[in-house]
């Protein structure tokens, strides 16, 4: 098993003691580019990749699993060594980072924005409005994200064949949606 040294930007081993996050997104129809076990990692990667490395980053912590990236999809060999492991890549992960709302390697994370003069920050565009009237007859306009469910019903993510075991097999799950977050374990979920 192999992983992103965020910091360093190359692929190291995994030890077994280095803490990672895994990350489950949706590719796309669009090629990803090529990295070899042994080569370096390209100076720019997808988008996406690219803000789940920054968001890891803030998170505290240096390596991220990514299957593009840390499988050398152009070794069949490694492929199918590594597709055997999924199981321990998954259960080994310190969380699970899921793309509910990034439709495609490139489209990024909504809500993440890396200031480089290439792209600009996404505002959210849907989400209920509710009107409250106080008993002093005063208006409060409320925003309501939608839970999670809805989130996951219409999301690219969850028409995936490989979502159900990156899933299930994750200690934690850090679900990152166009409205919100959600954070869930086998014990609790929260979200804000």
């Amino acid at each position: 098993i192999r992983v992103v040294d965020v910091c360093a930007r190359k692929l190291v081993p995994y030890t077994g003691e280095m803490e990672y996050v895994a990350l489950s997104y949706v590719w796309g129809g669009k090629e990803q580019p090529t990295v070899r076990k042994d080569g370096p990692i390209p100076s720019e990667l997808p988008l996406t990749i690219e803000h789940a490395m920054v968001v890891v980053k803030h998170l505290g912590y240096r390596f991220i699993w990514v299957d593009s990236v840390c499988i050398d999809q152009g070794d069949s060999g490694d492929q199918a060594e590594q597709i055997g492991l999924m199981h321990v890549i998954y259960s080994c992960a310190t969380a699970t980072l899921i793309l509910l709302d990034s439709p495609h390697a490139d489209s990024g994370i909504p809500g993440i924005y890396i200031k480089d003069g290439k792209t600009r920050p996404e505002l959210p565009r849907e989400g209920q409005l509710h009107v409250y009237l106080d008993k002093k007859k005063s208006i409060e306009v409320v925003e309501i994200p939608p839970p999670l469910s809805q989130a996951l019903n219409r999301s690219m993510w969850s028409k995936r064949a490989w979502t159900y075991q990156e899933a299930v097999l994750s200690r934690r799950r850090i679900i990152l949606t166009r409205h919100q977050l959600f954070w869930s374990c086998s014990e609790a979920s929260f979200s804000e």
